[in-house]
């Protein structure tokens, strides 16, 4: 038996991803296909999976479930010591939010509904009709609503875990940024063999049949990068897939501050490559060069 259920519509996420979307849209209409359909894939998930959020009260439990239920929650009725209206700060957002008050589910708006959890957790359920919520809780539990979650039973212990989670994240978080600067920030690997050319960096790489190379040239200035399609970008350093006017899409390894620059081309597609010390980008020219020409 379901005492309560309601659906609200994420409008704010809406107003954000429609227009955004039609741009894909129409950017996959008239320019490259296969790179903008990915985007639009990316979109259309996310519609998906956090455009609505239903909110399901029955006899055991507290469902909270975004979209099309990929992403839900389960509370058991019984573990909550209470429950009060409150109203978030517009600077916690949407989606599943860790903030001060504990985890927040919320789609549209910024009411809601926090829950005091027995382990002294605590749940915040965003909706756009927190009074009829609040009834819903207060028929199932059988308990009274507290006016104001300044009234919740003292718990220390749930702030505590959320400043640790939160300084957790941000190390998380640093470590991945810092670690990525690390890998991309060295020099890219160039493997020269009878057969092929391998080039990477970081999480990026090509190979090229040297039975492929069309031309292999050095130059000392490269038209204007358009954007990165795939790749990682800081400073001069560029590695990854690119689009250059003139030149089209590519792959780029280099530091722009050190030229010269190694293009090799096939039919279809370039790489350019090189290193801080420019002698050293002019051996591996030279190695290309005699390389392509063997028969």
């Amino acid at each position: 038996m379901t005492h309560y259920r309601h659906t609200q519509v994420g409008w704010q996420v809406y107003a954000v991803l429609i227009p955004v979307t039609l741009v894909v849209v129409y950017m996959v209409v008239t320019h490259d296909p296969g790179e903008f359909a990915v985007l639009l894939t990316i979109l259309l998930l996310v519609f998906a999976v956090f455009g609505w959020l239903t909110v399901d009260i029955d006899v055991e439990r507290l469902r909270i479930a975004f979209g099309i239920g990929l992403v839900r929650r389960s509370i058991s009725l019984r573990t909550i010591r209470a429950f009060a209206p409150v109203r978030n700060r517009w600077y916690y957002g949407w989606g599943i939010r860790l903030t001060p008050h504990g985890i927040l589910y919320n789609v549209s708006g910024l009411n809601a509904v926090e829950l005091l959890l027995e382990d002294g957790r605590r749940v915040r359920v965003g909706t756009d009709e927190p009074d009829a919520l609040v009834r819903a809780l207060a028929g199932a539990t059988r308990m009274t609503a507290t006016p104001s979650v300044d009234e919740f039973p003292k718990d220390v212990t749930w702030r505590r875990r959320v400043r640790l989670i939160s300084v957790a994240m941000v190390a998380l978080v640093s470590a991945i940024v810092l670690g990525q600067c690390y890998v991309y920030s060295r020099e890219p690997s160039v493997d020269l063999t009878s057969e092929t050319l391998s080039v990477g960096a970081g999480f990026h790489g090509t190979e090229i049949p040297l039975s492929a190379i069309q031309t292999v040239t050095l130059v000392d200035t490269l038209p204007r990068i358009q954007r990165r399609t795939n790749g990682f970008a800081a400073g001069g350093l560029l590695r990854g897939n690119f689009r250059l006017d003139e030149w089209g899409f590519g792959r780029l390894f280099i530091n722009r501050t050190s030229p010269p620059y190694v293009v090799v081309r096939t039919r279809d597609t370039f790489v350019v490559v090189n290193f801080e010390d420019a002698a050293r980008t002019r051996a591996l020219y030279e190695q290309l060069r005699n390389a392509a020409e063997r028969p």
